[in-house]
């Protein structure tokens, strides 16, 4: 089997291109090639296959084999793979709701959460560099995240567990996310509470967990438990979930002006030179990942990712690894 590691943010995903090779079994495949120790090492497998509706498919699997609605850091990954291997045509100019067209090239990607427009910023070589994702508006609504609750949605909803009463926050972009604010998110014993919340009796599907620390009315910093994959170094969607209700919880979108995001970062005692790139929306250029024994923080490092909020479109500059002290501005474009 040939496969692609790529990755966005750090979250990375072994990518298999089925227009060439079918699989079988991905749920028992997803398993054995995300294990760091004794497969390739990834959060997850992400197929791209043919689709009769777009223009490629995108199917996501977590580290643990079940299969996910979308993920937002391996959509940018689709993208650039799939156009500069030729699997689609560009579909012209994109644009999101309301805006001039921002991008010279575009693709329809069929998700588990639908079809989703996504437009290219090529080079003269024809290689993919920015990536802008239309992710869609959140659902706030029980039944749509879904959550074993009622009303109208769930804000501030106390949860026991552990022995601690926690306050949650409940959204889907595509796929069900639960938010906890919090002082400090160092102080989170994630490895322990995510399970115990991705497994709670409330979320029927599962849950993404996202422990969020609000540093500033337009800066936060977050931390990720996924679901089925455990901490992760970045997740597109959550961060446009926790942006949704960060924004609420301070300040009206119509108000917003920036927004600064602070990786959270694990005391390691080496980190590999931080690398920058430009990135439209979530994109982070998608590369070859450097060997795991290069990467003393791997699966260790949880930070932001920011997705298009309602009435914000925004152009975040973003490392691969990120040394202690730096923030991500974001300004309005």
């Amino acid at each position: 089997m040939r496969f692609t590691k790529m990755h966005g943010l750090g979250n990375d995903y072994v990518y298999v291109n089925c227009f060439e090779k079918e699989i079988e079994n991905p749920v028992q495949l997803a398993q054995i090639v995300s294990d760091r120790h004794r497969g390739i090492g990834a959060d997850g497998l992400i197929l791209i296959c043919p689709s009769t509706t777009a223009d490629v498919r995108m199917r996501m699997f977590n580290a643990d084999g079940s299969e996910s609605e979308m993920c937002g850091n391996g959509i940018r990954c689709v993208a650039k793979y799939a156009y500069e291997h030729k699997l689609a045509e560009s579909g012209g100019l994109f644009s999101l709701p309301d805006q001039p067209p921002c991008c010279s090239a575009s693709l329809d990607i069929e998700t588990g959460n639908g079809i989703l427009s996504v437009g290219l910023i090529v080079d003269d070589g024809d290689n993919v560099q920015k990536v802008c994702v239309n992710m869609g508006q959140p659902a706030l609504a029980p039944k749509d995240i879904p959550v074993n609750l009622s009303g109208k949605n769930v804000v501030e909803q106390p949860l026991n567990i552990l022995g601690q009463e926690l306050m949650m926050t409940c959204v889907s972009m595509g796929n069900p996310h639960a938010i906890f604010f919090c002082d400090d998110v160092e102080l989170i014993d994630l490895e322990k509470l995510g399970p115990a919340i991705e497994n709670h009796s409330l979320f029927p599907n599962r849950i993404n967990v996202h422990f969020v620390q609000i540093d500033s009315p337009t800066e936060f910093t977050m931390r990720t438990w996924e679901r089925g994959s455990g901490v992760t170094m970045a997740c597109g969607k959550s961060s446009k979930a926790s942006g949704r209700k960060n924004n609420s919880y301070t300040q009206s979108f119509g108000e917003r002006q920036n927004c600064t995001a602070t990786p959270y970062l694990p005391k390691v005692k080496s980190m590999p030179p931080a690398e920058t790139s430009s990135v439209l929306s979530t994109l982070a250029k998608p590369e070859i990942l450097p060997p795991k024994s290069s990467r003393p923080c791997l699966g260790g490092i949880d930070n932001f990712t920011s997705n298009r909020l309602p009435g914000l479109n925004v152009a975040i500059s973003v490392l691969k690894y990120k040394p202690p002290g730096l923030t991500f501005t974001v300004q309005p474009i």
